[in-house]
């Protein structure tokens, strides 16, 4: 687990060094970087709640997606809220 956590925080460095080199070539503005910030954190972090419901529940991606997206759909919450209590709790709450 700390391994995956070390691979992500060294991606999100990588990332934001692209994002810098855009905006200083001029092909990206301030607003759409932070925009472009925003999503890849959250899929990020969407790729790691998918890993650890794969990996608990023996599903494939295509089904801890699915998951997820039932949970949104029922709770009325967004996905990456969802992702994030996955991450936190290691466990899907349906309630």
């Amino acid at each position: 687990m700390q391994e995956r956590i070390e691979e992500l925080e060294h991606q999100q460095s990588v990332d934001r060094e692209l994002i810098a080199h855009l905006e200083d070539e001029g092909v990206i503005d301030r607003n759409k970087i932070a925009n472009l910030e925003v999503a890849l954190i959250t899929c990020r972090r969407i790729g790691t709640a998918l890993g650890i419901l794969m990996a608990q529940n023996q599903w494939t991606q295509q089904q801890a997606f699915a998951a997820l997206r039932t949970v949104s759909q029922t709770t009325h919450r967004k996905i990456r809220d969802i992702a994030d209590d996955v991450l936190f709790t290691g466990t899907l709450d349906v309630t």
